[in-house]
């Protein structure tokens, strides 16, 4: 019983079974399950759209399964006072934007760029790894070291000198450990020089720039954010009263067509 909301047990007769009651919590906790969302999909484009009406970026919209649209982020926070929806369809966008990217490739002859600056940047890596093993291989010298001396210390002559059996177990023990480790990490670092290497750059850069809609396709949902985002400042949509109307009038990259030959050419 509640009183002043206190409860105590009631001295009254139950008017339902515990059992009764037991089941009915336990269908009642089953319906009070949320039901989890289904993922909509991502939206690579969000932060890149601008508003036609505000100038605000543009997010993903209240849409459904079906039709899918980007919206004014203005309109979808804070509702029709701060901006209207000016949705555009999100399937028409993309593909749009992709194509575009595409013909932007094309008109680049990138392969020779891309080689250099992946070998370049593969070589400073390489140097790291290799500057990280010379340093693992002295620390796998001084344990081995370590545990010598630990041998000869607990074989001592010297009784004075000699160490005891617990602590010369203990010490030796935690060398191995710590030799052990270091010499996994040497292994995994070996393993990706020896990778690096071999590492055929020209085919798979060809690849990337010959065939970019494969290579598009192969990337996670969040790569095709991070490339959208890498390559565009910003994109322009016309106004229009209704999501037909809406279409992509500029994109702007972050780099021009003509600096980036000028560039090639050096």
């Amino acid at each position: 019983m509640k009183w002043r909301n206190t409860y105590t047990k009631g001295k009254h007769k139950a008017i339902i079974s515990q059992d009764l009651w037991d089941k009915a919590q336990a269908i009642k906790s089953k319906r009070s399950i949320q039901p989890k969302k289904i993922h909509p999909g991502t939206y690579p484009l969000s932060g890149l759209l601008k508003c036609p009406q505000c100038g605000s970026v543009m997010v993903q919209g209240n849409s459904s399964q079906k039709y899918k649209y980007y919206q004014c982020n203005k309109n979808k926070s804070s509702g029709k006072s701060a901006c209207s929806s000016n949705l555009i369809k999100k399937n028409y966008a993309e593909e749009y934007v992709l194509e575009a990217v595409l013909s932007q490739i094309n008109t680049l002859n990138l392969s020779p760029l891309l080689q250099a600056i992946t070998i370049s940047n593969l070589n400073s890596n390489l140097v790291s790894l290799e500057d990280e093993v010379k340093i693992l291989k002295k620390a796998l010298e001084k344990v081995e070291k370590k545990i010598i001396d630990l041998y000869k210390l607990f074989n001592a002559e010297d009784e004075d000198e000699r160490i005891s059996t617990e602590t010369f177990t203990l010490l030796v023990k935690e060398a191995e450990k710590e030799k052990k480790r270091d010499q996994q990490r040497l292994n995994e670092l070996n393993e990706r020089i020896a990778l690096q290497k071999d590492l055929n750059l020209s085919q798979n850069i060809n690849f990337v720039v010959d065939d970019f809609i494969s290579f598009y396709q192969l990337i996670s949902d969040e790569d095709k954010k991070l490339l959208f985002h890498n390559l565009i400042k910003e994109i322009h949509i016309t106004k229009g009263s209704t999501t037909k109307e809406r279409k992509i009038k500029e994109i702007i990259y972050h780099f021009l067509p003509e600096n980036m030959n000028t560039l090639l050419s050096a």
